[in-house]
């Protein structure tokens, strides 16, 4: 059983919320269906928040947005809910909510903000309603992205190239030190060489 985010059963206050003449409630004209969730902890992808925000009414659809390359979670959602008001109650519930830790974040997303890529994911998987909305990282356009990804770290360099990757690297580094030595951080690092002989 999931935990209910409210001091009372979530059912009984949609419904109490849903009479005619409650305030906060009904959505303006500019409102939408869907909800954006950010700040999401680790572990909390697609099955969890569909599961999480079942509790509210139905839900269509929920992505989480993540790194082509690596699958990683970006740590923001949207999620699709069947009714404006549905939509609206959960995101007053749920904003500001303290889960895991973390302090979500949840707002209605406007009708002229939705885009027909908010709901594509190239790691996501396609499947029947449950399935599409757990993360699957062996879908074969994640494996794709991956080996992308591999090749272009593990190619071969020429000697100028590889100059300026460790003059980059070593930019990097420099900055990230600045940073620290204001914060009052004395710290020294050497970067070392990593090409092969």
């Amino acid at each position: 059983q999931l935990a209910c985010p409210l001091d009372l059963g979530c059912h009984s206050v949609v419904k109490k919320l849903l009479r005619p003449g409650a305030v906060n409630v009904a959505p303006s004209e500019k409102d939408s269906n869907i909800v954006y969730v950010g700040r999401l902890p680790h572990g909390f992808y697609e099955d969890q928040l569909a599961r999480y925000f079942r509790q509210f009414g139905q839900v269509r659809r929920v992505v989480v947005r993540r790194n082509n390359k690596t699958g990683k979670s970006q740590h923001h959602a949207f999620i699709e809910f069947e009714l404006k008001q549905i939509a609206r109650i959960a995101a007053q519930s749920m904003n500001n909510y303290i889960m895991f830790g973390r302090l979500i974040k949840c707002s209605i997303v406007p009708e002229d903000q939705i885009t027909p890529s908010m709901f594509s994911s190239k790691t996501t998987p396609r499947g029947d309603a449950d399935k599409k909305l757990a993360f699957n990282i062996n879908t074969p356009m994640l494996h794709a992205a991956r080996k992308k990804a591999k090749a272009q770290m593990n190619k071969e360099r020429t000697e100028e190239q590889e100059k300026k990757r460790q003059d980059r690297v070593k930019s990097q580094l420099e900055q990230r030190m600045n940073k620290l030595k204001k914060m009052g951080i004395d710290y020294e690092f050497s970067a070392t060489s990593s090409k092969k002989n």
